[in-house]
């Protein structure tokens, strides 16, 4: 008995588009459900609380520490030919935390306490490293530079990413200057006075 033979179908030529097609569409299909996940977590695709000077210039990652700072910075020093004890200095502090909103008031209040005092041991030790014979006056804020109203806290912390594992989910912040949000625009501060001195 011979032998059955098929013939075998010829392999299918795709044009140059298909082949592309093929190619890149399974890459591209997989960066369409990235990006869409990033929205559905609300890493993209986030709304500030526009009109309130919060959130205007940044947007914040979910998921992000519970709290944080007081953290320090020395911004713009200035130094006066002749005299090495002779400067100043801009002395952003910034502190926030995921809290209770009941707490928000009490919490602000605190930070500013907090970040007055580690701004003026970023002063001293500034001044110190001139010379040690160098003074320093540091001139602690009345109020914070930069603050979330209470009234918008818990729409904050939920934008934010404040979670179950925080003390809290709304979002208590302040900062010595008004120079961005979680940063320091330097740009911001060009026209503010100094707040620590040197002598």
């Amino acid at each position: 008995m011979g032998r059955s033979s098929k013939k075998r179908k010829p392999p299918i030529k795709l044009t140059k588009n298909q082949e592309n097609l093929l190619r890149y569409g399974g890459f591209t299909l997989f960066c369409m459900i990235g990006i869409a996940g990033l929205y559905a977590t609300g890493f993209l695709g986030q709304k500030n609380i526009g009109g309130h000077g919060i959130g205007d210039d940044v947007r914040i990652k979910p998921m992000f520490l519970c709290k944080r700072g007081p953290e320090v910075s020395v911004v713009d020093p200035q130094y006066e030919h002749g005299d090495p004890c002779a400067a100043t200095a801009k002395i952003q502090a910034v502190r926030y935390e995921c809290a209770p909103e009941s707490q928000i008031r009490s919490r602000t209040s605190q930070f500013l306490r907090s970040i007055s005092e580690s701004g003026e041991s970023a002063c001293r030790s500034f001044c110190s490293h001139l010379g040690s014979q160098c003074q320093y006056t540091f001139i602690s804020p009345r109020k914070c530079g930069y603050t979330v109203p209470p009234q918008y806290a818990l729409a904050k912390g939920e934008q934010a990413g404040c979670h179950g594992g925080c003390d809290g989910k709304a979002f208590a912040y302040c900062s010595i200057y008004h120079a961005g949000f979680l940063s320091v625009a330097k740009g911001m501060l060009s026209d503010r006075p100094p707040n620590c001195k040197c002598r």
